[in-house]
């Protein structure tokens, strides 16, 4: 089977103006912004918007991977591992950001996501290595490759799992295409249209999303949303709270008396806050009447 001893030897490889005239002008510009140049307004909501931002990127998710694969016996003696050798290429693939975690069966993967252990899994099927020798038939079969992602811990990386492996995968069944239609076209001089059709996309990847976030979430997104708003609101207080006590200092108020008072005044919205944060999270049927 030259077609099997080119794929198991060959296999995948996964590889981002001007000066203003007068000063009112001037001073107008520095405070809305002018042309290229940003304001202090879009200086201000450009660091409001930090908090929600910084360190998104994705990191070391752990990820389960399932071989269920079961090598094919060739009729050279030699065997067809199809499932080994993807697990080799995405566990030794530095591009992904995944610690991978290798489990016997998908329902331990399921379990270790119920766990909140995995933000998603990959499984290889049984007929993986048997299915894709049936492309050398007039009966090919497509073996189904399920891609898992636990939205339940974090939407966005739930994100980031479909759209790295969903890619991943899609490069192994490019690549899968080729050598099969190449192998394929040196034995026939002709190949049907439906045969063909077959070829493009060897693997079947079915997706499958667990954990979805229900209704009021935000599709997902209500962490974000909400350090967000927490992030704008510690600064207009705190800017409020500063312009509030530069004011009662010039009045003549001892400094120190208004630094404790900031303090004070800052830990009662502060714990106003949280206290009414943990009451929207814990309590929701009082937000549903």
């Amino acid at each position: 089977m030259n077609i099997a001893k080119l794929i198991i030897n060959k296999m995948f490889i996964i590889n981002r103006r001007g000066v203003a005239d007068h000063e009112n002008t001037e001073t107008k510009n520095d405070v809305a912004g002018s042309g290229n140049r940003p304001g202090r307004v879009d200086r201000i909501r450009v660091l409001a918007m930090m908090g929600s931002v910084l360190g998104s990127k994705p990191k070391e998710l752990p990820v389960a991977l399932v071989v269920l694969d079961q090598p094919a016996e060739l009729a050279t003696g030699e065997t067809f591992a199809v499932g080994e050798k993807i697990q080799e290429t995405l566990v030794s693939n530095p591009a992904l950001p995944f610690v991978w975690h290798v489990v016997d069966s998908e329902g331990k993967a399921r379990k270790g996501m119920d766990n909140r252990d995995f933000y998603g899994a990959v499984v290889l099927p049984v007929d993986l290595s048997t299915g894709l020798l049936s492309f050398t038939t007039s009966s090919p079969i497509h073996p189904i490759v399920k891609l898992i992602t636990n939205e339940g811990m974090s939407t966005q990386a739930s994100t980031d799992v479909t759209q790295a492996l969903g890619q991943a995968l899609k490069m192994i069944n490019e690549e899968l295409s080729q050598q099969l239609l190449g192998q394929i076209g040196q034995q026939k001089e002709h190949i049907p249209v439906e045969t063909a059709k077959a070829f493009v996309a060897p693997m079947n990847v079915q997706e499958e999303a667990m954990h979805s976030p229900g209704v009021n979430n935000a599709s997902g997104n209500a962490p974000a949303l909400l350090t967000q708003i927490m992030w704008i609101g510690s600064l207009v207080t705190g800017i409020v709270l500063f312009l509030a006590g530069k004011k009662v200092v010039d009045a003549g108020s001892r400094r120190w008396t208004v630094s404790a008072l900031q303090a004070i005044v800052g830990l009662v919205i502060v714990i106003f806050s949280s206290g009414f944060t943990i009451w929207m999270a814990l309590f929701p049927h009082f937000r549903e009447g």
